[in-house]
């Protein structure tokens, strides 16, 4: 009600004129200090309004400014071609103003913002259609994996499980990390390990992240983790000389390599020895990380430097990931990716250079390559 405002009332009436029904979740979420959001992602929030008409508010409810923006680029560069995606956010923040626990949800969320950094919360939620003999078969929207990794933050849930981090980038210019194959292997993932999820759009982020991960547990004398992190994933888009994990502001005044992790970052990953299982493994879903191989140049032979005794999988060109390797005990052996040749993957096992291929029986194996 803008009349609790009595001395606002001038301003806030100007902006209603300008965002209409977007002002009910913008004072929601920011109460007066809506009026600084509205001044910095103005251009944002108008494509908003204009793309998603009456679901434009239930689209604010669930998402951050970060995410504005990037819908509201995407917007702008495909035209015509924005209402596909319109079908599923639609559904989708729809499906999240409806379900019973909207408290829950919003709850979980803030948690994963303020804790875990993650912005993008549609990326670890996913809608489905639950058959009830009573009722229609609307969708309904599924957070157990948000749910599971805000309560792996209690060092005493799942303490007997191995330790997984999940690293993601913040930027992500195709939806290439919102896909159904990255979202399945977390789920699949958070069954038999503990699973905890960040999203940085910085270095800084990045080692913030794995610092507070990996000392979730407490540290030893030694300034060592008592439950080091024993596989890390990553998930981003990247290149040979680095993973990308957001993109610079326009206005900013800062080296772009502040939004990478690069091939010279190698005192960073070293200074994360402390908190990374030396023996663990670590896998990259993204693209051309291992061009070359460990005769050239690139993240996974820098990475590779400084944790020669970690599994390393990542791929040598340009790839889709769909699916991970488990042993028959559901431990994760590896990475696949679809469309590129074994030989195109670097995969190191015991320091050693292998291949994965099956056996007669259509079990994975690894074998010296």
């Amino acid at each position: 009600d803008w009349r609790q405002f009595p001395e606002e009332q001038d301003v806030l009436l100007e902006h209603a004129n300008r965002f209409g029904p977007l002002m009910g979740p913008l004072l929601e979420e920011y109460g007066m200090g809506y009026a600084e959001i509205c001044a910095d992602h103005e251009a944002s929030l108008k494509v908003i309004q204009q793309h998603f008409g009456d679901q434009a508010p239930q689209f604010l409810r669930a998402t951050t400014a970060t995410q504005w923006q990037h819908a509201a680029t995407y917007f702008d560069r495909h035209g015509p071609a924005a209402p596909s995606i319109l079908d599923y956010y639609g559904s989708l923040y729809e499906s999240i103003e409806q379900t019973p626990n909207l408290e829950e949800f919003r709850s979980l969320r803030d948690q994963a913002r303020e804790k875990l950094g993650i912005r993008h919360i549609e990326r670890f939620a996913r809608l489905q259609v639950i058959l009830d003999e009573a009722e229609s078969d609307e969708p309904s929207l599924d957070y157990t994996l948000l749910e599971k990794v805000v309560q792996n933050l209690d060092p005493q849930h799942n303490a007997d499980k191995p330790l997984v981090l999940a690293v993601y980038s913040e930027t992500d210019h195709n939806g290439a990390l919102n896909c159904e194959f990255e979202f399945e292997a977390l789920m699949e993932l958070s069954e038999h390990y503990k699973v905890l999820i960040i999203e940085a759009e910085t270095k800084a982020e990045l080692d913030q992240g794995i610092q507070r991960i990996g000392s979730l547990h407490g540290l030893d004398v030694y300034g060592n983790a008592q439950k080091p992190i024993d596989l890390i994933l990553f998930s981003g888009h990247g290149s040979p000389s680095g993973l990308t994990l957001g993109d610079p502001r326009p206005d900013e005044m800062v080296d772009d390599e502040a939004y990478r992790l690069t091939t010279d970052d190698q005192d960073l990953m070293r200074s994360w020895r402390p908190y990374i299982r030396a023996t663990g493994m670590v896998a990259f879903s993204a693209c051309r990380i291992a061009a070359g191989g460990l005769d050239a140049d690139n993240l996974a032979r820098s990475w590779h430097e400084c944790f020669p005794d970690m599994s390393l999988d990542a791929a040598g060109q340009s790839c889709t990931f769909d699916g991970l390797l488990l042993s028959p005990d559901n431990e994760v052996q590896g990475l696949h990716f679809e469309s590129i040749a074994e030989r195109r993957v670097l995969r190191i096992r015991d320091g050693q250079r292998v291949r994965h291929c099956s056996d007669i029986y259509g079990n994975d194996q690894f074998v010296a390559d």
